[in-house]
């Protein structure tokens, strides 16, 4: 089981910088996450110096997040706006197809849909057709477990429909830990269809992507609902390093976190 970490970590530092930092340490992969301001990984110049840099610091790239903005959301009523959003994320998975990455993590609906309407209809519409590009291309699309309404439906919602191995779910333990219910509830129902990982850690108040260990999560119990997590993938963490410690100094504390967490799933 690798470990791997979200660029999520600290979006100052520029890709190359996060990439030569963690071949320092025991994370072996990383994932490109939602903020196209950091590493714009849809334009193909881009995405040929990610493939360098990922060569150069012997890193592998693990997954892509697609941006959390309204004009990526695929829940959205308006036939005309939601066939836009399912063509940038259709570009995204493009995108993770070049970059030789499995899996594309999506929120299914945005979290602060003012002045628009989402439904579960225009979702699974659009899932249908994504999925079956996914299944073209050889990908496989993740959503995650966000912690407002309708989020929960629809992710529920999305899950019974397609039964595809080329869509599942990925459990942020962070979310779980805020949205108001069972926080291990995913994983105990839809256990069998976990694709991909985002660990951290909070309050219980708010999504703060601590280091695992410094919060309220339950690790003991996360580590036994993840036992028969495919040891191929990776154990993930998005985390943040948001006091400005020195990156080095981060990395190092995330890695015993994430060394401690990976000797608990698999002792």
């Amino acid at each position: 089981m690798d470990l791997a970490i979200g660029t999520t970590f600290d979006y100052t530092v520029p890709l190359e910088a996060q990439m030569q930092a963690l071949h320092k340490t025991a994370f072996s992969a990383v994932s490109l996450g939602a903020n196209l301001g950091h590493c714009d990984y849809l334009k193909t110049a881009v995405q040929a110096e990610i493939r360098t840099m990922a060569l150069r610091s012997e890193m592998a790239l693990d997954s892509i997040h697609v941006p959390i903005a309204a004009n990526y959301d695929i829940s959205r009523s308006d036939p005309e706006t939601r066939m836009a959003a399912v063509l940038r994320v259709a570009l995204v998975m493009a995108a993770a197809v070049e970059l030789g990455i499995e899996t594309v993590i999506l929120h299914l609906c945005h979290f602060d849909p003012r002045g628009y309407e989402q439904n579960l209809d225009a979702l699974l519409a659009s899932l249908d057709v994504l999925l079956e590009s996914a299944e073209n291309m050889g990908i496989r699309l993740a959503g995650e477990n966000l912690v407002t309404e309708p989020s929960h439906t629809f992710l529920e919602e999305s899950l019974q429909a397609f039964s595809t191995e080329h869509y599942g779910l990925c459990f942020d333990s962070s979310h779980a830990h805020i949205s108001g219910r069972p926080p291990f509830e995913w994983l105990e129902r839809f256990g069998d269809r976990l694709l991909a990982v985002h660990l951290s850690d909070n309050d219980g108040k708010e999504d703060r992507h601590w280091i695992p260990f410094t919060g309220i999560v339950d690790w003991e119990t996360l580590a036994k609902h993840l036992k028969d997590f495919d040891l191929n993938k990776s154990l993930l963490l998005e985390v943040e390093n948001r006091d400005e410690t020195p990156t080095p100094e981060f990395l190092a504390k995330a890695e015993v976190a994430a060394l401690r967490l990976r000797d608990m799933i698999l002792g």
